[in-house]
């Protein structure tokens, strides 16, 4: 290469504010990095016994069974990393599966949140290693968001166990007119979702958090469509042979209440971490709240309420997955199609992403590089996967 042509390569890429780093991966130095602002306006009220007298009854009703027996029972047959064309911009090693090809196809239901067992304990989870996901499903194919209930999808990730999923519908307990405890599906698009302990935790948008205990999944009757208590005393869920009932509730309690979009765990700064939508412009927040080893719950203040321990204004918009691992930050944004990536001190970065990528996870590996899960949405490429988080930091 001519002397000339260098300096205008070099004159190009400074004008255009990137970088292309050694191993191709293109970082652009001209993001706008997050601004720490006051936690005090984001407080949030939990209770993890919110639905306590119908739960307890319907769990009195209905066989409890175990997260092992429940992937022992796995139904349906996942598929190695496929769709790799919809991931031809991403940088380094990927790894990752697919599901089966109706799960993939399907245009009535969308994967949402993702979460793993390295989330809830830092490896498995009762003998068995996890990836777990959210879904919403509409009543129609298009762009309307009529959600008509929730599920999550429970994949087994490790080479001693079959590579099988489980689908469980995600149900609200209740006491209906008659006096009978009963309970209803939920309608959530389970934008965000995290497990840490037992508890699952997902969005319920504005609103705030479901609460959900991997100890209690229960066996119901799938020979029929209905949902819920039927007349002859058993309980349904529309086929599905097990429900994840909710078990309490997060609920904004500040002067500034959250829209709760994205979840993410880290484990390094025991925490749950949260992000909002921006559709095209304007500024939200990123909130941290922290969470208790011993109790595997939130941590609260003397006043009862769970504080936030730092909070930050962004200005990414569409970001639809977001995760902190030790103080450092990574927004997964579909549009522009873009990671960013800020620690505290330094200026943020972005890095060449794909577009329709949801929820982000940390994934903590003491033997391979950590990892960053994904899962992306979009009908027919459909696919979840995990990039090593060293080629997307600084």
């Amino acid at each position: 290469m001519t002397r000339s042509l260098v300096k205008a390569v070099l004159t190009s890429l400074i004008c255009t504010a990137v970088v292309l780093a050694f191993d191709g991966t293109v970082v652009s130095a001209a993001v706008a990095t997050p601004s720490p602002i006051s936690t005090t306006p984001f407080a949030i009220k939990v209770n993890y016994a919110a639905y306590g007298a119908a739960a307890s009854r319907l769990d009195a009703l209905l066989p409890n069974v175990t997260v092992p027996t429940v992937m022992d029972d796995a139904n349906y047959d996942r598929r190695g990393l496929c769709n790799t064309g919809s991931l031809a911009d991403l940088v380094g090693p990927l790894t990752g599966f697919c599901f089966n090809a109706a799960d993939t196809s399907d245009c009535h239901t969308f994967p949402q949140g993702l979460t793993t067992t390295r989330d809830a304990t830092g490896g498995d989870y009762n003998g068995r290693q996890l990836i777990v996901t959210s879904w919403y499903q509409k009543s129609e194919c298009g762009s309307s968001y009529d959600t008509t209930r929730t599920k999550v999808i429970l994949a087994d990730w490790d080479a001693d166990h079959p590579n099988t999923y489980r689908k469980l519908m995600l149900v609200k307990p209740y006491i209906d007119g008659a006096g009978n405890p009963n309970f209803s599906a939920y309608t959530l698009h389970a934008s965000g979702i995290s497990w840490y302990g037992d508890y699952l935790y997902v969005s319920n948008g504005s609103t705030g958090l479901e609460i959900f205990d991997m100890r209690k999944i229960w066996r119901v009757d799938d020979s029929g469509d209905g949902i819920g208590r039927q007349s002859d005393g058993s309980y349904e869920s529309a086929g599905y042979k097990y429900v994840l009932p909710s078990v309490g509730t997060v609920r904004n309690a500040g002067s500034s209440p959250l829209q709760w979009s994205t979840l993410g765990l880290d484990r390094a700064q025991l925490s749950l971490v949260t992000t909002e939508w921006i559709e095209t412009s304007g500024t939200r927040h990123a909130v941290r709240y922290p969470l208790d080893a011993a109790t595997q719950a939130f941590k609260p203040g003397a006043d009862g309420l769970v504080h936030a321990t730092q909070a930050l204004n962004y200005t990414y918009p569409h970001v639809q997955g977001a995760v902190s691992h030790n103080g450092r930050w990574w927004f997964g944004a579909s549009l522009p199609k873009a990671m960013y990536y800020w620690e505290p001190g330094i200026s943020a970065r972005q890095f060449t992403w794909i577009g329709y990528t949801e929820g982000l996870s940390y994934w903590e590996d003491a033997s391979n590089p950590d990892l960053l899960w994904t899962v992306r949405e979009a009908v027919d490429t459909r696919v979840v996967f995990a990039v090593e988080q060293s080629r997307y930091s600084v």
